[in-house]
């Protein structure tokens, strides 16, 4: 995931929630429970990927990146290194990734879909900027569609 010639970029984050989402196994049809965690990613830097990157860098790509989540193309292990790639961890990040798949195969109106019909769960919960002819500070703030 570290390329030559990157840049030093700094993400600050904070657990919001721990929750579960609910899937159903393919062969039996029993229910599984598949943890996720809600989190506030804040970046000091403003750097292209930055907050796929560090979460996947530290393991924990956010759900539905087709790039640096499991089986992407900047990060094919979801950030898992070589010893947790075969455990129940891959595992994880492979139920995830189908069960998201299947969720948002379909484009919903509104919601932007990466090129596999997937969701990236990624979301600027607030945005300020300057207006560009008063300055004056402008905030648009709104809730995560997921």
């Amino acid at each position: 995931m570290v390329s030559k010639g990157s840049k030093q970029s700094l993400t600050t984050y904070r657990i919001l929630s721990y929750e579960y989402l609910i899937d159903y196994e393919p062969e039996t049809g029993n229910e599984i429970k598949l943890p996720v965690t809600r989190v506030e990613l804040q970046p000091i830097t403003g750097r292209t990927h930055q907050l796929r990157v560090h979460c996947a860098a530290m393991g924990y790509p956010i759900v539905g990146d087709s790039i640096y989540g499991y089986g992407g193309e900047g990060s094919p292990r979801g950030g898992l290194d070589e010893y947790s790639f075969n455990g129940s961890r891959k595992d994880l990040q492979v139920k995830l990734r189908n069960y998201w798949k299947r969720r948002h195969s379909d484009s919903q109106e509104g919601i932007e879909m990466d090129e596999d019909g997937c969701l990236l769960c990624l979301h600027a919960q607030r945005l300020t900027i300057f207006h560009p002819l008063t300055k004056a500070p402008m905030m648009f703030e709104c809730s995560p569609p997921f």
